[in-house]
């Protein structure tokens, strides 16, 4: 018997102006995380300093070990916050099925 892990769907906003989605960085992503709370409250939340989170916004890159960490403490899907596509159901790594 095989375990599926099950991440927590998260909303796509309207596309905005020309091509750009309000999506389309980890910046803008983690901006829809904060939503209408503090930077100062989100960081609490994620166990993250404002700062790091303020250079995220603006634009900064996390290592896989925080942006896990802000997955985990939201529980967002780490595929959707770091703007991957989620797996099929039932799909290995490497492309194959678990049937």
């Amino acid at each position: 018997m095989s375990s599926h892990t099950v991440y927590q769907a998260t909303p796509q906003p309207a596309p905005v102006r020309g091509d750009r989605h309000p999506t389309d960085t980890f910046g803008d992503r983690l901006r829809l995380l904060v939503g209408d709370q503090s930077t100062s409250a989100f960081a609490r939340q994620v166990g993250l300093s404002e700062s790091l989170v303020r250079k995220y916004i603006k634009g900064s890159e996390p290592s896989l070990s925080k942006a896990w960490q802000i997955a985990y403490h939201t529980q967002t899907s780490l595929y959707w916050l770091a703007g991957a596509p989620e797996p099929e159901p039932g799909t290995n790594r490497d492309g194959s099925t678990t049937d």
